[in-house]
């Protein structure tokens, strides 16, 4: 879906963005936005076609298929769509009591990207005709007038997150990489450099039963998220050639460093960004940086 390119551009809205307590604080790339007094991000709720042939664009990313009219569903702007990782987790979306005194919720999948990088609005929140009906809202209320209101969106699952996404962006070529193996295509930012290669660093629970998938793909196992470990992504990981490797991690916003150990990869296949440095909380911890912030910049380097 590469904008919003909606039916109906609707209302401007207030977006509650709270993770289930029962789920890691990982995943929030919530990036620039400040929350208001009650979590909340500011966003406009568009309506949208995810239909073959209908104004939505190809099928949806999370799964490669169009859907109907008459499904529960959504897309989420670039930055809460989280390279994927919010892909097929359910969101409840709540409209305040201030519009109409009405306190109708409905729950919804997430199962596309509103591409904020070719149009979409950074702060969008895209939705079928399914959702607006079970809300009681008229599609048609955009064209007419504009009204505010309160949307409360609390994500009500907490599926494993690496692993879904959009399709293969290592499909099409690319130039090889000398950090990966013979053969294998590009699927991360090419230069590891001895001085510290730009990354995003994100949070991740490595512990069973947390959103960061399966076991670890270095070892098969899980590991403590007091462990000071991390993910690559696909290109970083190089086919496993940097597994139980230390690497050094350092925050650009504070200077410090800290050396984890790669355990697991973070597939640039399946979702993952081509740039990303996944760890765990530990390392946040030991770079005192707070984990509800979901992604900062930092380099990195082999140890």
């Amino acid at each position: 879906m590469a904008a919003a390119s909606a039916k109906i551009v609707v209302v401007v809205a207030v977006i509650a963005l709270l993770e289930v307590s029962s789920c890691a604080v990982a995943r929030r790339h919530h990036r620039h936005d400040k929350p208001g007094d009650r979590g909340g991000f500011a966003a406009v709720m568009t309506v949208n076609g995810f239909r073959k042939g209908e104004d939505g664009g190809g099928p949806a990313a999370c799964d490669g298929r169009f859907h109907g009219d008459g499904e529960l569903i959504v897309a989420l702007s670039t930055q809460w769509f989280a390279g994927g990782r919010r892909c097929h987790r359910r969101i409840r979306i709540t409209p305040s009591a201030a519009h109409g005194g009405r306190r109708r919720a409905v729950e919804a999948t997430v199962v596309d990207e509103c591409d904020s990088r070719r149009g979409c609005k950074d702060n969008v929140v895209d939705s079928s005709p399914a959702v607006w009906r079970a809300l009681g809202l008229d599609t048609g209320a955009g064209e007419l007038a504009l009204f505010a209101m309160l949307v409360l969106l609390l994500l009500a699952s907490c599926a494993a997150a690496r692993r879904h996404g959009k399709p293969d962006p290592c499909d099409g070529g690319g130039g090889e990489d000398s950090h990966l193996p013979p053969g294998m295509r590009r699927c991360s930012s090419p230069a590891v450099s001895e001085d510290g290669t730009p990354a995003v660093m994100t949070v991740n629970g490595f512990e069973k039963g947390e959103d960061g998938g399966g076991p670890a793909a270095c070892d098969g196992h899980y590991h403590s998220d007091r462990s000071m470990v991390a993910a690559l992504s696909t290109g970083w990981f190089a086919g496993g050639s940097r597994c139980h490797r230390r690497i050094r991690i350092t925050s650009r916003q504070n200077g410090r460093s800290v050396v984890a150990t790669v355990v697991d990869e973070c597939d640039s296949r399946h979702g993952c960004k081509n740039n990303i440095v996944d760890t765990s909380a530990a390392v946040w911890s030991a770079l005192g940086l707070d984990t509800n912030v979901g992604e900062v910049p930092v380099t990195w380097s082999d140890a």
